[in-house]
């Protein structure tokens, strides 16, 4: 097997030489103004490119939501030009080189779910990957599912015909935490005409990324283009439930793993909200229940706004019913994936989360809504409200069982905003 070759450190100079040193990139990250050792993304970006420096201490507190280049008026990829430099130090703990690597442990725990999901409630339990993983023991982590929804979508009928074929990009969480939700993306899909495909399929590589570990996330990625590109041929999109998994597959393949096969790929992925937009306007979905004043909250993650989609779920939302959309806009939640697991940044976190936090609690929305697994984490950990992912309330209209808790009660808006105010 010949050896890999390492990537460029910049692929392209423009890539850093139009930075204007402007400092927007700094106002617009949520990490700085909580951090002050923080050197900012201006510094760890195209200043760190430009000057050929290599991984500058402070980098790994860059929580990689990509504000910084939304908010970029050369429209510089400061974003992957930190991801890059993130990537060249390597995982330097025995937690990372684990969190790198969800399906590996989705894999493991899915079939020993009832003793991990009981092992991650307990208290002893939790001290001790506190103590020895340094994952915060405040946080609460995911449940996973007793089996995979793989084995699930094995057992499954699936519509002999359909307008467009779709192959469905799952993400770890889909695949191990949250089958139910990845049978509702599929249920609307098809709702809309759409002959849906499971492929097989590695991670998206982004927590190899976030957690230092570049040769991983290179060598997942090199093999979702081996396994999906010859799908892109054959004429079908591939769409993800997950926007990081997407943003990755669009974007980070090329502008931060330099493959090159990855920007014609990426002109065919779509984020889930991006593509149930697209059909509507072409085959507006009839719904079969209506709703009387539903007033929902719905937090926009930021690697949607990374995308450059607008905000596609928002559009479909208004168009529910008798549903009215609270649009937080309260940028970063701060979990930023594995980030605000960890014991050292778990109170950052949480303190990027609070803008997000009070929004909730000033909406009046009965429902809240985030379509990133992480975000949803993070918004029941700083309010102890549970959250739901768009595609499910869209999967109640069409006529499906909802999963989400309310938040009508007066009471619970109440103690939601004790939590909130104890949090922070």
């Amino acid at each position: 097997m010949p050896q890999e070759k390492p990537p460029p450190e910049v692929s392209m100079l423009a890539d850093f030489e139009p930075c204007l040193k402007c400092n927007i990139c700094d106002t617009a990250c949520p990490v700085l103004p909580e951090h002050p050792e923080f050197p900012g993304p201006k510094r760890l970006g195209p200043e760190a490119a430009r000057l050929k420096l290599g991984p500058l201490p402070g980098i790994e507190y860059c929580d990689g939501c990509g504000l910084c280049t939304v908010a970029c008026p050369s429209e510089i990829p400061v974003a992957a030009l930190i991801a890059r430099a993130k990537g060249q130090r390597g995982p330097t703990q025995l937690r990372d080189r684990l969190l790198a690597h969800p399906a590996r442990l989705g894999e493991l725990a899915t079939r020993l779910a009832p003793l991990v999901n009981w092992s991650l409630r307990l208290r002893p339990a939790r001290w001790l990957m506190d103590q020895v993983l340094h994952l915060d023991a405040r946080r609460t982590l995911p449940s996973y599912s007793q089996g995979s929804f793989r084995m699930r979508w094995r057992r499954r009928e699936h519509p002999a015909h359909g307008q467009r074929q779709v192959a469905f990009f799952v993400g770890c969480f889909g695949m191990y935490n949250d089958p139910a939700l990845s049978e509702a993306i599929v249920s609307v899909l098809e709702r809309y005409g759409c002959q849906v495909e499971v492929p097989v399929q590695m991670c998206c590589g982004l927590p190899a990324l976030a957690n230092g570990d570049q040769a991983s996330a290179r060598r997942y990625a090199q093999r979702n283009l081996a396994l999906l590109l010859p799908l892109v041929e054959q004429g079908y999109h591939i769409v993800s439930g997950s926007p990081s998994c997407g943003l990755t597959l669009k974007a980070d393949y090329v502008h931060v793993l330099d493959l090159p096969q990855g920007k014609e790929f990426g002109k065919h992925v779509y984020d889930l909200g991006e593509y149930l937009k697209m059909l509507s306007a072409d085959q507006p979905a009839s719904p079969v229940v209506t709703s009387d004043n539903l007033r929902v909250a719905y937090h926009t993650p930021c690697h949607i706004r990374l995308q450059g989609i607008g905000r596609p779920f928002i559009d479909l939302l208004n168009a529910l019913p008798g549903v009215e959309v609270v649009d937080l806009d309260a940028g970063c939640c701060g979990i930023a994936g594995t980030y605000g697991l960890k014991k050292e940044k778990y109170d950052l976190a949480m303190k990027m989360g609070q803008p997000m936090a009070q929004a909730i609690g000033q909406s009046g929305a009965s429902v809240v809504l985030s379509d990133c697994e992480t975000c949803r984490m993070q918004i029941k950990e700083a309010t102890g409200l549970q959250a739901m992912h768009p595609v499910e309330l869209i999967q109640r209209f069409a006529g499906g069982t909802p999963r989400f808790q309310a938040m009508s009660d007066p009471c619970v808006k109440v103690k939601a905003a004790q939590r909130t105010r104890a949090k922070f």
